[in-house]
């Protein structure tokens, strides 16, 4: 029996092929469940520390976790809460949040968030566009027209904050009287808003 080497050596090479593509799926599935298992210990630990009151060190923490996973969006999350709100890191929690926005571009959430704390950093132009992007992608929610009726209101806008504020009334009745102290704020020209 003669075996044609040609036919031989290309079905060969063919074999390899493909057993090289089962051992790289194979050895990559492990490697993410490794890695989504180990961010959800960081995770978990980093907020153990928070509850502790340790938030250097669960800074420190996230931060190790962030460098072998940079795209969990979950460690991003909770570092940035951390640092804007125990740290008093706003620049580094405002990072955080732009990176997730970069990853996810549809996350109102971190639109608002992020335009809060640009707000309570006086950068109300880019806070202002935060709000405006909240809303766009989701309407309905009422925190994100509160926060944008203060913007307006500083820029001397009444017409577009009382606009919002009546927004805000119609999604959410329960801000009905946040929405009359801010509005009465904003009649007496007060910039504490």
């Amino acid at each position: 029996m003669i075996i044609d080497k040609k036919i031989f050596n290309f079905k060969l090479s063919e074999l390899f092929f493909y057993l090289s593509i089962v051992l790289l799926l194979l050895c990559a599935v492990p490697v993410k469940a490794q890695q989504s298992s180990r961010t959800l210990r960081c995770y978990q630990y980093s907020q153990g520390l928070i509850k502790q009151q340790k938030y250097s060190d669960a800074d420190m923490f996230l931060t190790q976790g962030i460098m072998k996973d940079p795209r969990s969006e979950k460690l991003l999350l909770l570092r940035a809460t951390n640092r804007a709100n125990n740290l008093g890191k706003i620049h580094g929690a405002i990072n955080d949040y732009s990176f997730i926005l970069r990853m996810n571009p549809k996350n109102y959430k971190i639109f608002f968030r992020r335009g809060v704390w640009l707000y309570k950093l006086g950068q109300y132009v880019l806070a202002l566009k935060d709000f405006n992007r909240t809303i766009s992608l989701k309407p309905r929610y009422s925190k994100a027209y509160l926060e944008r009726a203060k913007v307006y209101a500083l820029f001397g806008d009444h017409k577009r904050a009382k606009m919002d504020l009546n927004t805000l009334v119609k999604i959410n009745p329960s801000y009905k009287r946040a929405a009359d102290t801010l509005y009465s704020r904003i009649i007496q020209g007060r910039r504490d808003l």
